[in-house]
């Protein structure tokens, strides 16, 4: 064997070498955490699911008015817009001060879609104003005047439905996904090219409980600093021994945890905060968050969860 080809030889092996280093650690990287095993811990009860009421009929109309509350440059807008065209709109003009107003201006099949699947987005948001505040006396013993008009957001879907036309005036919904409706109306409008993001229905990501009377403590939420991953910080006392945890972990310590926490319906609980004996904060992807008072009947059902799945952390972390 002559020194060429010893060399072309080690320069497979390098290759070789290099390519096995290189799927070594692209396949550690993209290994998922392992799962906690939480068979041991207790049934929790199911996930909560919010039942969906039923679509009115068929989506024929969507009107928006929005005023900061004052003709400020750029903050006023409003259209009334059916399938197949826009029958009014007006808004202040990018290149000037004056309003551009529009009627009667023809749309697109593809962004009357659009709007479609972006209002359906956000069903089950969609709250109707009832009759008794729509229709309600204003109130004449105010003692101020307001000079610049109040700001206000308003929305109003027309639906096709067994019983004819029909149009409900709702709350502003609190859910950013209203912001891809929004850039959507806007565009046709304007004719303007915003980029339009449409965010997913926001779920759970993160939670805090804290009860004051039995000395526990459990949060675990997302860590988004140099070591990004979930922050887990859990204090309480077993027996005559203190567990106190503050430590980074993957996400499968909240994979284990959220069964914890999923199964509550937030709105059948009091708005609470931190000052309260018992409370639980749950955060959502759309960065959104709740905090809640907690009854007894809760507490007895996911606090003893909690201490067993810390319990079986610490066990996992030694072995």
């Amino acid at each position: 064997m002559n020194n060429n080809d010893l060399h072309k030889i080690i320069k497979i092996l390098e290759v070789v070498l290099m390519m096995s280093l290189l799927t070594f650690l692209f396949g550690c990287a993209g290994k998922k955490p392992t799962p906690i095993d939480t068979t041991d811990l207790g049934e929790m009860p199911p996930a909560f699911v919010k039942e969906m009421p039923d679509v009115p009929g068929k989506l024929t109309g969507i009107k928006y008015e929005y005023s900061a509350g004052s003709m400020v440059y750029h903050s006023e807008f409003a259209i009334d817009l059916i399938e197949d065209e826009i029958v009014s709109c007006e808004y202040w003009g990018r290149s000037n001060s004056d309003m551009v107003t529009k009627e009667h201006a023809p749309i697109k099949d593809t962004q009357w879609q659009d709007v479609e699947k972006a209002v359906m987005d956000l069903w089950g948001v969609w709250e109707e104003i009832p009759d008794k505040i729509l229709n309600a006396e204003p109130d004449t013993d105010m003692d101020f005047y307001v000079l610049d008009g109040g700001g206000y957001n308003r929305w109003w879907l027309t639906w096709e439905t067994d019983e004819g036309t029909k149009t409900i005036q709702y709350y502003y919904p609190s859910d950013r996904r209203i912001t891809t409706l929004i850039d959507i109306l806007q565009n046709i409008a304007d004719g303007g090219n915003r980029k339009i993001t449409w965010y997913e229905q926001p779920t759970l990501t993160a939670a805090t409980y804290i009860n004051d009377k039995t000395d526990c403590s459990f949060q675990c939420t997302w860590w988004d600093g140099e070591n990004s991953g979930y922050r887990l910080i859990v204090r309480f006392n077993e027996g005559s021994e203190k567990v106190d945890i503050y430590d980074h972990a993957d996400e499968s310590i909240w994979e284990a945890a959220r069964p914890a926490f999923e199964w509550l319906d937030p709105e059948q609980y009091p708005d609470g905060s931190y000052s309260d004996p018992v409370c639980l904060n749950l955060q959502y992807s759309d960065q959104s968050y709740k905090t809640i008072k907690l009854d007894k009947k809760t507490v007895n059902i996911i606090e003893p969860y909690l201490r067993k799945l810390t319990l079986k952390y610490l066990n996992d972390k030694q072995e």
